[in-house]
């Protein structure tokens, strides 16, 4: 199985996303949360922190996380993360051909998302959510 980890980053009702030109159909052309593989040995933790700073040029820390997805069709394994920045909101910077910014929460059905995203971000923007497992049971 393949391992990536996604996060979202939070600011006053934002989320800082990024608009996906490379990828698996699904998210290609696409905004989703901001993060790429995780290396051979690499805990999913500093994964994170390493891809958020490579795709924004924004160091942060304190994520959490709390979603696992399993998609046997893409024999991926997604750790999902959140993290609210409190203070001065960062500017993003665009360091690949993808767009990194910030989007308000409630613009998020107007926008063209990864399709699971219309439910990943709520549950990480609510601090009172458990963590969650999802298992999509594809048939092999």
């Amino acid at each position: 199985m393949t391992v990536y980890v996604v996060g979202f980053a939070f600011h006053k009702g934002k989320v800082a996303l990024i608009y996906k030109r490379r990828g698996p159909r699904p998210v290609v052309n696409k905004y989703n949360g901001i993060g790429g593989h995780v290396e051979k040995g690499e805990p999913a933790m500093r994964a994170m922190e390493r891809e958020f700073e490579e795709e924004t040029s924004v160091k942060l820390r304190g994520w959490e996380r709390f979603c696992v997805l399993r998609v046997k069709a893409y024999g991926a394994i997604i750790y999902f993360y959140r993290v609210r920045i409190v203070g001065e909101c960062p500017e993003l910077q665009q360091t690949t051909d993808e767009q990194v910014s910030w989007h308000y929460i409630d613009d998020i059905r107007h926008l063209a998302v990864v399709p699971n995203l219309h439910w990943l971000i709520p549950l990480a923007y609510d601090p009172g959510k458990l963590s969650t497992f999802v298992d999509d049971n594809t048939p092999e």
